[in-house]
């Protein structure tokens, strides 16, 4: 019983172990690509930084951390409980995902439709995000489906009260979603 113990404690000590030794690495690794944002931190702190979120929230914040630089820390801890998320998109998409995940907005579109909504949002902009709003997963899916121009026809249609006059709206956006841009052509 006390080598099992023992074994425990151990092997818990070797993976903070690894952990440390992977945060200083990508602390390095950030203070050569992004060193003006760093500021006047040194490398032991920044490690320190990157080290807690990787324990706190897994290896995915050393891939976001390396992917967003220094300033993955602060949109982590704005993004508060919705950080795992929020790092997972990050370690995912690198620099596009900031552009989500930076403004509460924007974040809680993420956080209530999901992946589908934050790669509509990256992939058109600030025009997705009405769309989202108003109908939700149904025109993240349409979204990811069309070209940028068949995006703005959409939002377009949107803002004329096209789409929410034909009654059917998710139905014709489920179309959209399977056919893409042939099917908003069509439309």
């Amino acid at each position: 019983m006390a080598a099992s113990i023992l074994f425990i404690g151990f092997s818990g000590n070797a993976s903070a172990g690894a952990k440390t030794m992977a945060a200083k690495e990508a602390a390095e690794y950030i203070m050569r690509k992004f060193g003006k944002e760093t500021g006047e931190q040194s490398v032991e702190t920044l490690a320190r930084k990157i080290e807690v979120l990787a324990i706190k929230h897994g290896d995915e914040a050393l891939s976001a951390a390396r992917k967003v630089g220094p300033r993955t820390i602060r949109i982590v801890e704005e993004a508060g409980e919705h950080g795992p998320q929020t790092i997972k998109l990050m370690a995912r998409h690198g620099d596009e995902a900031v552009w989500v995940v930076a403004k509460k907005n924007r974040l809680a579109i993420f956080v209530k439709y999901g992946d589908d909504a934050a790669e509509s949002m990256m992939k058109h902009g600030e025009l997705a995000e009405p769309l989202l709003e108003t109908m939700g997963k149904p025109a993240a899916g349409a979204l990811n489906a069309v070209s940028k121009q068949n995006g703005r026809r959409l939002a377009m249609m949107a803002d004329d009260g096209m789409l929410t006059n034909i009654g059917r709206t998710d139905e014709l956006l489920g179309v959209i979603r399977k056919h893409g841009d042939a099917a908003m052509d069509f439309i």
